[in-house]
């Protein structure tokens, strides 16, 4: 198979191969949450446009993971990315590649975490920061999960 990658996209991918970070403009995703230690926030400043990279590279940058034998696959999504986009993103991965599958997106409901477990993930990040009520818009209540109890495995939710 013959792919060619954006020489942008290829140099942050290079650092991240390196463990390196990236500069503010190799990133662009606004989020319209605004929570006060995120730098993918439209108050922030730093990004300007909304970005979704193809399904090609995305799946592309899966396989190379596998090859380079990653324990996990991390898919990260702002708070506003949408979650059915989410599944369609797993159900191609889980076709394309045999690393487990951990999302780290926004709250979900328990019908969703059933969602995620029906389309291959294997766990859901989430986490409840401090200043959590102050810093965000969000509900410190309802990041504690007290209404949702998980279906995943206790080790793999966070």
């Amino acid at each position: 198979m013959s792919w060619k990658i954006a020489p942008q996209i290829e140099e942050i991918l290079k650092k991240a191969m390196d463990f390196g970070g990236i500069d503010r403009e190799e990133a662009v995703e606004p989020c319209p949450l605004n929570c006060l230690f995120c730098s993918l926030t439209e108050k922030a400043g730093i990004f300007t446009e909304k970005i979704e990279f193809p399904l090609d590279d995305v799946m592309q940058w899966a396989r190379i993971g596998e090859e380079n034998q990653a324990d996990a696959l991390n898919i990260m999504t702002t708070g506003s990315y949408s979650f059915a986009k989410l599944l369609e993103v797993g159900k191609l991965l889980k076709k394309t590649v045999s690393v487990p599958l951990v999302a780290n997106t926004r709250d979900i409901t328990h019908k969703e975490d059933e969602q995620l477990l029906e389309t291959g993930f294997v766990g859901a990040y989430h986490a409840v920061r401090l200043g959590e009520g102050m810093d965000t818009p969000l509900k410190v209540q309802k990041r504690q999960c007290s209404k949702i109890k998980s279906s995943m495995h206790p080790a793999t939710v966070r």
